[in-house]
This record gives C-alpha cells, sequence and structure tokens, in this order.
C-alpha cells in the first residue's frame, strides 16, 4: 500500500494513489496452480492406497489446505482489486482533518512492518531449505520406502508424489526450484494480503486517534465572546463531520474487504 501526496498552494491535497497492480499477476497464480499438482497427487495417492502413511497424508493434507486457501484470497483480491484502489484513493477526505504528517508517519509504519513480515517470511523458508538439506538421511529414513524416496525426495518445501524419478538429479534441479518459488510466492501473497489489511487498520487507528485529540482541546482556550463561541462551534461541528466520515470510510471497508 503507497500513498503519493503533493502540497498545492492552498492546501494539502492527496492526489494519487497507487496499489499492487494485480492485473497482470495472474501470471503467477497459473503459475503456482499448475505447479502445486504433486502436491494434490500426494494426498490422493494415499487415499488411492487406502491410506499407506498416515504422516504423509497429513503433510500433503496440511499443503493442499495451504494451496486451496491461496488460491481463494488470491482470486478474492483480484476480483477486489477496484474496490481497494478506490478505498485508497477516498482516503484523500481525511487531508481535510488530518495533517498530511500523521498520514505520512503512519504509512512509514505500514511499510516498516511489512519489511519485517516479509523478511521474517524469507529467513524462515530459508532456514527452512538449508535444515533440510543438513537433515537429509534421516528425511530419507522417515519417506520409509525407496518409492516415495524416488516420487517424493526430500528438501522439497511440501509433500509431493511425481510420476518419475524426481531424486534424480536431471529432474530434482528441476523441480526444485519451481517447487520453492511457489512456496516463496504462496507465502509473500499471505504476508502481503495480512499487511494490507494491517494497514487499513492502522490508518484507520490513526484517524481515529486524531478526532479524539481535536474533541478533548475542542473547548480549550474559549473567550468570553460571540467570536469565540461561534469559531469553537464550528469546530465542534467539523470534528463531528470527521468522526462520521471516519465510520463511513470503516463501514465500506469492511464490507469491501
Amino acid at each position: 500500500m503507497v500513498f503519493s501526496y503533493k502540497q498545492t498552494a492552498n492546501c494539502k491535497k492527496l492526489i494519487r494513489v497507487k496499489w499492487m497492480n494485480h492485473r497482470r499477476s495472474y501470471g503467477f497464480f497459473y503459475y503456482c496452480l499448475c505447479t502445486s499438482f504433486p502436491v494434490f497427487s500426494a494426498a490422493i495417492y494415499q487415499f488411492w492406497v487406502r491410506i499407506d502413511d498416515l504422516k504423509i497424508l497429513l503433510e500433503a493434507l496440511v499443503g493442499v489446505g495451504n494451496i486451496t486457501g491461496y488460491i481463494i484470497a488470491y482470486v478474492c483480491f483480484l476480483k477486489k482489486q477496484k474496490q481497494i484502489e478506490e478505498l485508497l484513493y477516498d482516503f484523500k477526505q481525511f487531508i481535510e482533518f488530518s495533517e498530511l504528517k500523521l498520514i505520512e508517519e503512519t504509512e512509514r509504519k505500514v511499510a516498516k512492518y511489512t519489511k519485517y513480515l516479509l523478511t521474517y517470511v524469507t529467513v524462515g523458508l530459508m532456514l527452512n531449505f538449508i535444515w533440510q538439506m543438513f537433515t537429509t538421511e534421516s528425511c530419507e529414513l522417515q519417506r520409509g520406502s525407496e518409492f516415495y524416496v524416488k516420487h517424493d525426495p526430500c528438501w522439497m518445501p511440501v509433500r509431493n508424489i511425481y510420476p518419475f524419478d524426481a531424486s534424480d538429479r536431471k529432474y530434482f534441479w528441476v523441480v526444485f526450484p519451481i517447487e520453492s518459488i511457489y512456496a516463496y510466492h504462496i507465502s509473500c501473497f499471505f504476508s502481503l494480503a495480512t499487511s494490507t489489511v494491517m494497514g487499513f487498520l492502522m490508518h484507520i487507528s490513526a484517524q481515529f486517534k486524531c478526532c479524539l485529540d481535536k474533541f478533548d482541546h475542542v473547548f480549550d482556550d474559549v473567550e468570553d465572546n460571540e467570536i469565540s463561541h461561534n469559531k469553537k462551534l464550528d469546530e465542534f461541528i467539523g470534528i463531528i463531520i470527521y468522526h462520521q466520515r471516519i465510520l463511513v470510510y470503516v463501514f465500506i471497508t469492511n464490507h469491501s474487504i
């Protein structure tokens, strides 16, 4: 989620909003969908042989669940892209009530937490791959038979069943990068989806705090004259309008996301 701002002569206006463009992101979606067939095959095969290994079945079902969740979430985000872009564009209405600095500081926090989350995912997957390399012998023993060693080789991020000997080097170094890429993509997508929702919540929370602060100090330094009273009344009415707009924005956001 990235906001772009421009300082104009009369006021601070939000002039452009960008969001991750998913119009051409179906490529990764189809890539992950096609390359995940061996994971589904691993679960189907266990039912075919009447659950030869319960552990393999459970691990394969976890992989199937993750991929299915990714497919549903990805399609939903693609369908909701226009609404999300409109929500980001509509956020410019709060420039009238809150300082531009508040929105920029909140956006920096969102960007920081998003980087932390992506770093955590990247490092976690790398450590997982490295750990499997150091425990190859143990992994092969857990496979239980030569069939699984060949058709469901170690080092893979999830359990699979390939119709060929995937442990052979000339095949392994083709399927391993393919699986690693889609595993990383799925993990990053869930992280970015989480950070998108988190970003909306952080911005809305910041606006609520700003509104509350204005309400707490609206009647400070009131002078005993009609001009001061009218000025404070206008400020109070502005705060009510500000609060109403936040509530409407929250309602629209909730129904859009």
